[in-house]
């Protein structure tokens, strides 16, 4: 079945190959076939990563997991994007940044906040001006009640993105509140 590794291997440019096998994941994602888009995009996935691509693994991998975000398959795009991850922290870009925030936000609708807290923060110290990674994070804190957290993520967001999103800072102004009732 998987006709394109060995093609991968000799080709000095696999990106019309890279391209040809997101969309044939994606045709296996529509029609509900979850664990054959996952053995058909994992021997691409370590290729590009094999052959010092991880940038472009990285772009092409954020691109092709958006459909998967989409179609709610949280649990396959932790099994593929979490081996990444700190290949994707290293490489300090947005499309990295964008991949963490992708992993935590399925960790987190799984309910495994410990995991999702992990690598959002994983994100933050790498870097990060992913403004969802900031609001994400300082969200589920505030839900669980450690506002100085919140705060000092929100704080972080601040300081790192030009234009912070108008919740973050009304999420500030709350905790603040709630501290000073303390």
């Amino acid at each position: 079945m998987d006709v394109l590794t060995p093609a991968l291997m000799r080709d000095p440019n696999p990106m019309p190959l890279v391209r040809l096998a997101k969309e044939r994941v994606r045709r296996y994602v529509d029609a509900g076939e979850d664990a054959t888009a996952a053995e058909f995009w994992r021997p691409v996935q370590a290729h590009l990563v094999a052959v010092g691509s991880l940038a472009t693994a990285l772009r092409e991998v954020a691109r092709a997991y958006g459909h998967l975000m989409y179609g709610k398959r949280y649990q396959m795009v932790i099994d593929l994007l979490a081996p990444l991850s700190q290949d994707a922290a290293l490489q300090s870009t947005e499309d990295g940044f964008w991949l963490l925030d992708q992993l935590a936000r399925s960790y987190e609708r799984l309910e495994q906040f410990h995991q999702a807290f992990s690598i959002w923060r994983l994100a933050i110290d790498a870097g990060s001006t992913e403004q969802n990674t900031f609001e994400r994070l300082s969200l589920a804190l505030e839900r669980r009640g450690d506002w100085p957290g919140a705060l000092a993520v929100i704080d972080q967001a601040l300081a790192r993105v030009d234009q912070p999103l108008e919740s973050l800072t009304k999420r500030a102004a709350r905790c603040q509140k709630r501290l000073a009732k303390r």
